[in-house]
């Protein structure tokens, strides 16, 4: 070996010595050495997987020192290149049977000139092949650090997140920003009934192709979920993705979680030359694999995580619910009256651990006249002073609600506007109807039915739900939000539906109870009645025979008076006498005829007849009477009145009594009123007349007595009229009643019409 060998060699030696230096500064200047030491003007150096390790393809050095990294790769195959930079020889950097790269050595006349050197070029040939080597094994190896650190941190991101759209979020912004992908998407497997939108992330220099690069998204994810398996692409000629310029690879990786696809995750990639990418689908297909897993199993944790918060979120509304129903049915428990529980109802309806509403309205449905009518409304009040009922420790024994507190919500504004409502039950277009004849709950949101609109109540988002008894509907709550909008979920409607519920038989239970305390009211008021009936049923058949036995003897006394009035001369003492004893025999005898009237069942008969004709009948017989006794008539008769049944002749005797009454009141003269209208009586079609006097009124001690036998203010009366009149109205199934008017005293008679047919007691 000469001494330009040796020099070459030790030359390249201490190169290969310094380590302070890199690869690519060892190996210019390494080339350097060459393109000086030997008779060439250039030598080179290029890399086969020099992408794999992000070194230059080419690195070109003169003998000047000049070094140039170069990115273009025009290193031909091994061999003389005579027409290349002047003359070329490419010598093989092999290790073993694999191919590392290429030394070039330009600018050589004839490849003989380098036949001295062959032994030098081939060690340092294969010195290059072990720099190679090692630098390429060197950048695998920091690359591989460099994904799994990278694998590391997107996994703790991942697995930090609170949601999976969070998660997501900060998987796609990691693989763009950082893994220098140019799109990233997590598309869900979702049905068509809960589809949720892809989220993607797009690098900012591909902003432009945003559209068509989402569309391509699209394709991979429904393509990867169609063959069950990653798919890998990196050719797009079918439209719309072949007029993309920039050529791409892309991977569709599904996410599966204990057997169950969860969705995919779709990566493109760009394959220019000069794109640092940190991740490429081609080499690392592998990691990518284990980053789906990753984020499935992410997925997968986090959603049954939020299931389990949902369901004890669930868990805990549903134990509130519950305990908050339990409290309600135990306060509205026992015999409450209907209206203190109706107080506490709308009261519990406006707590916020309640149905939580702004204000909270009842209205009754009366079936007979098919008619819902207001009867309460409160509004919530949230100021520290406000009365709350205290549903968990309510004192079973104690009010419901205050009885103040009742008066107080009665009074207030919303009250009396829901009291002034009634709305048809059969009106198609009322909500409030609806739900009373559907039977279930009715959400209206807010200005979405103007027409089914209640009154001045400017209801705001409400739901009407029906209080359901055992077998009929009796009234219907109404829950309003008026001034924010409320938001009502099937799971809110099916509280409310529950608590209604509740309401409904608490409501019907207080019904029957109040039903029942009626009719025990009624019971013994008849066990009075009958008792006194009896006394007087006991005392009018004494009376009977008293005023019989009675008869006998005054007709002898007055027949003897009546003998002496004709035989002692006139205007004497003894005929003065006479003429009381005759008198009064006559006044006895009338009081004596009216007990036994009173005292006897008359056979009455019963038949269709015109009430009109019935009063212009009793007021012909005391014309005479009434005009002497200055009192002018007034008839206010409405000609559509329906024929009644009832006993003309004993009607009119009703009639007589009640203006022979008026006569006596107005002794000074004054205006006799009659009318006659049709009516109701106990919710049946009815005719009503009033006789109403200018009399001066009855006195209260005495109008409470007037229907009570024998009861009587005239000096020469029997008190037994206005008791007569009144049975004769119970006998045929009327009503007789009296109040004092601005001038005197209204009699009021009401009797049913012709199809009410009975048969008299």
């Amino acid at each position: 070996m000469d001494g330009g060998s040796e020099d070459l060699l030790h030359r390249v030696q201490r190169v290969l010595c310094e380590t302070d230096l890199d690869f690519c500064r060892q190996a210019l200047e390494i080339l350097k050495v060459l393109a000086s030491r030997l008779p060439i003007s250039q030598a080179s150096l290029s890399l086969i997987d020099a992408h794999l390790a992000n070194l230059p393809a080419v690195l070109r050095s003169s003998g000047q020192g000049c070094l140039t990294p170069d990115s273009a790769d025009i290193q031909p195959d091994a061999g003389w290149h005579p027409l290349l930079d002047g003359g070329t020889l490419i010598l093989p950097l092999q290790q073993g049977t694999r191919l590392l790269g290429r030394l070039g050595l330009h600018g050589l006349p004839h490849p003989d000139a380098l036949a001295p050197r062959q032994t030098d070029l081939q060690l340092i040939c294969a010195q290059l092949s072990l720099l190679a080597l090692g630098e390429l094994r060197l950048q695998q190896e920091r690359r591989k650090n460099t994904r799994l650190r990278f694998l590391t941190e997107i996994t703790r991101r991942i697995n930090q997140a609170g949601s999976v759209a969070q998660m997501c979020a900060e998987l796609l912004a990691t693989l763009v920003r950082e893994g220098k992908a140019v799109l990233a998407a997590v598309h869900p497997m979702t049905s068509e009934a809960d589809a949720q939108p892809p989220q993607v992330e797009t690098a900012v220099d591909y902003r432009s192709a945003r559209a068509c690069l989402h569309q391509l998204a699209a394709a991979l994810h429904a393509e990867a979920l169609g063959a069950g398996r990653i798919v890998q692409r990196d050719q797009f000629d079918q439209e719309p993705f072949q007029h993309l310029d920039l050529p791409f690879s892309a991977l569709a990786l599904p996410l599966e979680f204990d057997g169950r696809v969860l969705g995919t995750l779709v990566l493109i990639f760009s394959n220019q030359p000069q794109t640092s990418a940190l991740l490429t689908p081609e080499r690392d297909k592998p990691f990518f694999c284990d980053l789906a897993v990753q984020v499935a199993e992410a997925w997968g944790r986090i959603s049954a995580l939020q299931s389990l918060a949902q369901v004890s979120r669930e868990n805990d509304r549903k134990l509130r619910e519950i305990s908050f129903l339990y409290h309600i049915s135990r306060a509205m428990h026992g015999t409450r009256g209907l209206d203190e529980l109706v107080h506490f109802i709308l009261s519990v309806t406006v707590l916020p651990e309640g149905p939580g509403c702004e204000r909270a309205m009842i209205f009754m449905i009366n079936e007979r006249s098919r008619f819902l009518q207001g009867m309460l409304g409160i509004t919530h009040d949230g100021s520290p002073g406000a009365w709350t009922p205290r549903i968990a420790q309510s004192d079973l024994i104690q009010p419901l609600v205050p009885p103040e507190v009742q008066l107080e919500q009665k009074k207030s504004a919303l009250s009396r506007l829901v009291q002034q409502q009634r709305l048809p039950l059969d009106d198609p277009r009322s909500p409030v109807a609806r739900a009373a004849r559907e039977g279930r709950a009715v959400l209206v949101q807010a200005g979405q039915d103007p027409a089914g609109a209640i009154g001045d109540l400017k209801l705001g988002t409400h739901i009407c739900v029906p209080l359901r008894g055992r077998d009929r509907i009796l009234a219907v709550l109404i829950t309003d939000n008026c001034s924010s909008a409320m938001h009502l979920d099937q799971v809110d409607r099916r509280f409310l539906e529950l608590f209604a519920n509740q309401v409904g038989a608490a409501m019907e239970s207080a019904m029957l109870v109040q039903q029942i305390k009626n009719a025990h009211h009624d019971l013994r008021v008849a066990q009075e009645n009958l008792l006194q009936t009896e006394k007087l049923a006991t005392l009018g058949e004494f009376a009977a025979s008293v005023a019989h036995e009675l008869k006998n003897p005054l007709v002898c006394v007055g027949g003897f008076a009546q003998r002496l009035l004709k035989q002692v001369p006139e205007q004497t003492r003894a005929w003065d006498y006479a003429e009381i004893i005759a008198r009064e025999v006559r006044r006895v005898e009338d009081m004596l005829n009216n007990i036994l009237s009173f005292s006897k069942r008359r056979m009455m008969c019963f038949s269709e007849c015109n009430i009109i004709e019935v009063i212009g009948s009793a007021l012909t017989l005391l014309s005479r009477e009434l005009t002497e006794a200055d009192i002018t008539i007034v008839q206010q008769l409405d000609p559509d009145i329906q024929p009644i049944i009832g006993d003309h002749a004993q009607l009119r005797q009703v009639l007589i009594n009640l203006f022979s009454n008026a006569r006596d009141a107005m002794s000074a003269g004054g205006t006799l009123t009659v009318r006659a209208f049709p009516s109701t009586l106990r919710g049946d079609p009815a005719v009503t007349v009033e006789v109403a006097d200018t009399g001066g009124g009855i006195p209260a001690d005495v109008l409470r007595n007037i229907f009570n036998p024998f009861f009587t203010t005239k000096s020469g009366g029997t008190g037994l009229g206005l008791p007569i009149s009144h049975r004769i109205m119970e006998h045929h199934r009327g009503t007789l009643s009296v109040v004092n008017n601005a001038q005197g005293a209204t009699f009021t008679l009401q009797l049913p019409q012709a199809r009410q047919r009975f048969m008299p007691a």
